[in-house]
């Protein structure tokens, strides 16, 4: 399954990605106008469910999730910001991963990397960055 384009290989391999996150971007680079929609959610949910009742419970679900976050990351003033919702995405699986939360500092930081990496041509419509925002959340 396929969910999202694979970008090109950065120039200079892992050392031209580690580039790219070394550099922070502006804020709000990566902020994008929703569709009004789910772009990748329900593909998601159709994808790992069974049965058009799983298919079904499983869309709901990531839906009022990912509305959940986002309510959160606007209060924190991140709204529809692509790297705000990999930077939750990465927080959380690391906290689940190491049992520790991420300090707010280190989510600042991720989060201005992602900024950075992601403001890049590939990013600049809505829908691309809309995509990333739901992968991550």
């Amino acid at each position: 399954m396929r969910f999202i384009q694979t970008p090109p290989p950065a120039p200079g391999g892992l050392s031209g990605i580690a580039n790219l996150l070394s550099k922070p971007g502006k804020s709000g680079s990566t902020r994008f106008r929703p569709s009004g929609k789910p772009v990748l959610l329900n593909t998601l949910a159709d994808g790992l469910g069974q049965t058009a009742e799983q298919k079904k419970t499983l869309r709901e679900l990531m839906t009022k999730g990912a509305q959940a976050v986002e309510t959160e990351l606007a209060k924190a003033g991140h709204p529809n910001e692509a790297a705000a919702g990999m930077t939750f995405g990465l927080a959380t699986c690391w906290g689940a991963w190491s049992g520790q939360t991420p300090s707010d500092a280190a989510s600042e930081a991720l989060l201005k990397q992602l900024e950075g990496a992601l403001d890049t041509p590939a990013m600049k419509t809505d829908a691309e960055k809309q995509k990333v925002w739901e992968w991550g959340v």
